[in-house]
């Protein structure tokens, strides 16, 4: 009786066999595509962290630079880092995007492609800001998400 069960229990071993290839073929598949999401995700996520952390130690230095002029001998060495930080501010606010608002939606969707996910965040913030096209924001949300899958 037991010989006959494993008997009867080959086919289905040997199937499994003939078949192991191809799942775990897939499931490395589907491990490298979480893992490249994870990291791309984290590589944009990183990104937007440092351009938020940039731009909060500019203000910062900013408003200490300000108030450094009030004594006399720190004001002379104040001058120019003031300029410094103040051209990295500007820097900093420019879009990534060359003349953006004399674009039409079509260029904008066009120049969204080479964009990182940091420099995306910054044009979905002038759009919310000024116009607040809904065809713009979302082609910025398909360049995010294409990021987020790791296509970028």
């Amino acid at each position: 009786m037991v010989i006959h069960t494993e008997v009867r229990m080959w086919p289905q071993l040997l199937n499994n066999i003939k078949a192991a290839p191809a799942r775990v073929n897939e499931r490395r598949d589907e491990v490298t595509t979480w893992a490249r999401e994870r990291v791309s995700t984290a590589r944009d996520s990183g990104r937007e962290r440092l351009s938020d952390l940039e731009l909060r130690a500019l203000e910062r230095a900013d408003h200490l630079l300000e108030r450094g002029t009030d004594l006399p001998v720190v004001g002379r060495l104040v001058t120019p880092a003031a300029k410094r930080v103040h051209e990295r501010l500007a820097l900093r606010n420019e879009l990534p995007i060359a003349g953006y608002n004399d674009l039409n939606v079509k260029a904008i969707a066009h120049e969204l492609q080479s964009l990182d996910a940091a420099q995306l965040a910054r044009v979905r913030e002038h759009e919310l800001e000024g116009k607040n096209r809904k065809s713009v924001l979302q082609n910025i949300e398909r360049e995010l998400a294409r990021h987020e899958r790791g296509d970028a």
